[in-house]
């Protein structure tokens, strides 16, 4: 029961037209989230810098479409995830020209796995998509 209606709100949520850059990111054949980590560094940065760089939408962008975010997570890394996932941060990579927006969900449970994470990567300054990283956070 609870796969169908998993799969009955990602239908559902497909046949939304949103615009979604999220959204298009994933259902698109030629684009892969890919499993790993944002290979380089990135510094995170305040609520103000947020606002001035007209970020926020993006982050109430991923909020809305977290369920894929979650679906993904789910089918790639084999897994069930015990809390849904929520904002965390937001980073700036100054050297790639690039901000990332990471979505964590926690596992209470575990000895071994803290969370997992999806971080979205985008261009700057255009802010667009360009990547989609999941993976696990071992505890540290």
């Amino acid at each position: 029961m609870r796969r169908f209606l998993k799969r009955l709100i990602l239908l559902l949520c497909f046949a939304c037209n949103t615009g979604s850059q999220i959204r298009s990111f994933i259902l698109s054949s030629n684009q892969a989230v890919q499993i790993g980590r944002y290979p380089y560094y990135f510094r995170l940065i305040s609520e103000d810098e947020i606002k001035k760089r007209g970020i926020t939408r993006l982050i109430k962008g991923g909020e809305k479409h977290r369920f894929l975010l979650q679906h993904e997570l789910e089918t790639k890394l084999g897994i069930s995830l015990p809390q849904p996932i929520k904002y965390s941060y937001t980073g700036y990579d100054s050297i790639n020209q690039r901000i990332i927006i990471r979505y964590y969900a926690s596992n209470p449970q575990s000895r071994i796995i803290a969370g997992w994470q999806a971080q979205l990567v985008y261009q700057l300054p255009s802010l667009v998509l360009e990547k989609i990283y999941i993976s696990e956070v071992p505890l540290e």
